[in-house]
């Protein structure tokens, strides 16, 4: 009677064990889901900069032409030539206007990088967070069979006296 009491006893503790080492097995794979998603999240949040970086720069190209057309028009209706300080103008304009555009893509790109970064960080430390929860759930799986063999122990040890 009271071997079969052990060995309820015994089978309990070992259930829990199991049940513990499944939750934190569980557990580490949502980790490992939640990692997959911070990933995809900071691709899909970079390639939405890079498309609005591309927008902001093709508006800005556009609204730059517009400019250098209006002034060279301009200058030709105010009977000016687009050459000496007219044509100095319009070319410093033209350039300033090229240095804002490729500003743009410059941060825009650099946006974009720091959203992936962003997202491998986050994926990064929800695998290691998944790895430690992977690591306790083997601990559990060890204490399983320790409390297995010490309870076989016990009863081997019961039954020879």
């Amino acid at each position: 009677m009271q071997a079969a009491m052990m060995i309820g006893g015994l089978v309990m503790q070992m259930i829990g064990q199991s049940k513990q080492s499944s939750a934190m097995d569980d557990a580490a794979a949502q980790q490992e889901a939640a990692a997959e998603q911070s990933r995809r999240i900071g691709e899909q949040n970079a390639a939405a900069q890079e498309a609005e970086t591309r927008e902001s720069v093709r508006r800005e190209t556009l609204a730059a032409k517009e400019q250098q057309s209006l002034r060279k028009a301009r200058a030709a209706a105010s009977g000016g030539t687009l050459g000496g300080s007219t044509g100095v103008y319009l070319n410093e304009q033209a350039s300033r206007e090229k240095g804002y555009v490729d500003w743009l893509k410059r941060s825009g790109g650099s946006q974009a990088a720091i959203e992936r970064e962003k997202g491998a960080y986050a994926a990064m430390e929800g695998q290691a967070a998944a790895k430690g929860t992977r690591a306790q759930a083997a601990g559990a799986k060890w204490d399983m069979l320790g409390t297995g063999l010490k309870g076989a122990a016990g009863l081997y040890g019961s039954f020879m006296t």
